[in-house]
């Protein structure tokens, strides 16, 4: 069974990966257009670097998605996230699959 009809926004994922032929690295869109609901994960702060803070994100996604860790989030309303280390889990909530991905927001 899938999650679709809760998923209230949409979302491009962009991964580091080498440019074909050369020896430099880009970020290339990996999948384009995925259906998603993002929620704040707490209303804390945290810093990040260099008086730099962040605030944590939960965006939730259909089990076949292809996010991993270290992947820019590029959501429909304008914000960008990064997906953080061991933040892709996959739950099983009856007979629906579905992706929690933890993310931080630059502010």
């Amino acid at each position: 069974m899938a999650i679709t009809h809760l998923l209230n926004n949409t979302i491009v994922v962009e991964r580091l990966q080498e440019i074909v032929g050369t020896d430099r690295m880009a970020m290339l869109t990996v999948t384009a257009s995925l259906p998603c609901h993002i929620q704040p994960n707490s209303d804390k702060k945290s810093g990040v670097a260099d008086g730099v803070y962040a605030k944590q994100f939960v965006i939730y996604l259909d089990s076949g998605s292809d996010v991993k860790a270290g992947d820019r989030v590029k959501s429909s309303d304008g914000y960008e996230y990064t997906v953080v280390s061991d933040g892709v889990t996959l739950y099983s909530f009856g007979s629906i699959d579905f992706l929690k991905v933890v993310c931080e927001k630059t502010l």
